[in-house]
């Protein structure tokens, strides 16, 4: 090889190569025709090799461009390498947090709807009254269906007894009772809560 320590040395200090290059310079110059032929084959090889290190140093330079260009090349994938872990890693923080308290946070994958969260008063009496009432017209199709007509018309017929007694019967008082249910229910939970 070329480039030996020696060479590189001289070749990366001006006050060095300069002095080697007075030097060789003078034993050039001082070659005769009775000049042993080991000498001066020593000399052209020393000038040889040091030519060839300096060609491969300005190769070497030639090239940083491209070094360049490949440095930057890989850096722009390790930032977006680097970008897909820092998102993911976001990701995996935002799980753990679910975990140890998931009713304090929500994520895009739940809905509107509450699934491992304790229900507010207000959503809670919301599902209650809509279930109530669809539980109803539930009961009163199965009931037409079956062949059961319910008449909640209103007919006066002045009694002896007063009006409000007269229409008393097993229809109005199971739904005065399941109100006055519900609204207890309603009035206990709500009481609860606070």
């Amino acid at each position: 090889m070329a480039c030996t320590d020696q060479i590189v040395a001289r070749i990366s200090d001006p006050e060095l190569f300069l002095s080697w290059l007075t030097t060789t310079r003078n034993d050039v110059q001082a070659i005769k025709a009775s000049t042993d032929e080991d000498d001066v084959t020593l000399l052209e090889s020393e000038v040889d090799n040091t030519m060839s290190c300096v060609e491969d140093k300005i190769t070497q330079a030639r090239g940083t461009s491209s070094d360049i260009s490949s440095l930057y090349y890989q850096y722009s994938n390790l930032q977006t390498e680097y970008q897909t872990k820092t998102d993911a890693l976001k990701i995996s923080q935002d799980r753990v947090k679910l975990l140890t308290h998931p009713e304090q946070h929500t994520t895009v994958y739940e809905s509107w709807f509450p699934l491992h969260r304790p229900l507010q008063t207000s959503s809670f009496l919301l599902l209650l009254v809509t279930s109530l009432f669809f539980f109803s017209v539930f009961v009163g199709l199965v009931a037409r269906r079956l062949g059961v007509f319910v008449d909640l018309g209103y007919m006066y017929t002045p009694s002896p007894g007063g009006s409000m007694f007269s229409k008393l019967n097993y229809l109005t008082l199971g739904i005065g009772a399941a109100l006055i249910v519900c609204i207890g229910v309603i009035i206990y939970l709500v009481s609860k809560k606070a």
